[in-house]
């Protein structure tokens, strides 16, 4: 059976793995900071769509002279994200 669970063929099956896991029971360690751990994997997240920036498209809208520089710091600075959650 596989994917092909939910939907036809599968296809509704992110959508209700994405529900099932924002209904899911909410927990942090104790005597951590409740934003920190929170809001790192947002952070991370920002990061990682930073990096779609490099892409070059068509319209020629953002030009980077210093791609390599910026792909290396933006994922270096991914690592920060799981030292802050914990």
């Amino acid at each position: 059976k596989g994917p092909n669970k939910v939907g036809y063929m599968g296809i509704l099956q992110p959508f209700s793995d994405a529900i099932k896991l924002f209904t899911k029971e909410q927990s942090f360690p104790n005597y951590s900071n409740y934003m920190c751990y929170y809001l790192s994997p947002v952070v991370s997240f920002i990061l990682s769509l930073m990096i779609w920036m490099l892409i070059p498209y068509y319209f020629n809208m953002v030009s980077f002279n210093l791609g390599i520089l910026f792909f290396l710091c933006c994922t270096s600075l991914g690592v920060y994200t799981v030292m802050i959650a914990g």
